[in-house]
């Protein structure tokens, strides 16, 4: 992130309606308490249709991932500060260390730089029990690994339906 990115906002009164701003300015440091980076983002109003008190989601973009895949957050576990998610392979569980990238909150998506391929079967919804060679049955192709698309687009994914 740096000043001067590109943001793209909705607003909640007109959520069909995107508006285009920059990044103006970004806190020096993490609040402490919730380990959060203030970003400020400079957004045209020439119209004067946005107003004060209006609700608005606002998402810097950054770039685009050349050779990531995207997966659902719920498909990401961590151990020890180690992240990992289970693939299914030939019918059984096989638990991979991943590499994380950028998230996308509200499409409930994380990027992974390493310890996935496109088309990788994953588990993305936690199951009590899962251990690396879990016998599975996997009911359709959702929840493959999908190639991460260009800034500000990113891959939807199912759940994985495996029991």
């Amino acid at each position: 992130m740096r000043v001067g990115a590109p943001v793209e906002f909705t607003i909640d009164a007109a959520p069909d309606r995107k508006l285009h701003g920059r990044v103006a300015r970004i806190d020096p440091v993490a609040d402490p308490a919730t380990r959060r980076v203030g970003v400020y983002a400079q957004l045209p109003n020439p119209d004067r249709q946005i107003v004060a008190g209006q609700f608005a989601r606002g998402r810097v973009l950054a770039g685009t991932p050349k050779s990531w895949v995207a997966i659902p957050t719920s498909a990401v576990h961590d151990s020890a500060g180690t992240a990992y998610a289970y693939t299914i392979e030939n019918g059984k569980l096989a638990r991979r260390n991943l590499t994380l990238g950028a998230r996308d909150e509200s499409q409930h998506l994380v990027g992974i730089v390493s310890g996935l391929k496109v088309g990788e079967r994953v588990l993305a919804v936690p199951v009590t029990g899962a251990a690396e060679g879990l016998a599975v049955t996997v009911a359709g192709d959702v929840g493959v690994a999908q190639p991460a698309t260009p800034a500000p687009a990113v891959p939807k994914a199912g759940k994985s339906g495996a029991k």
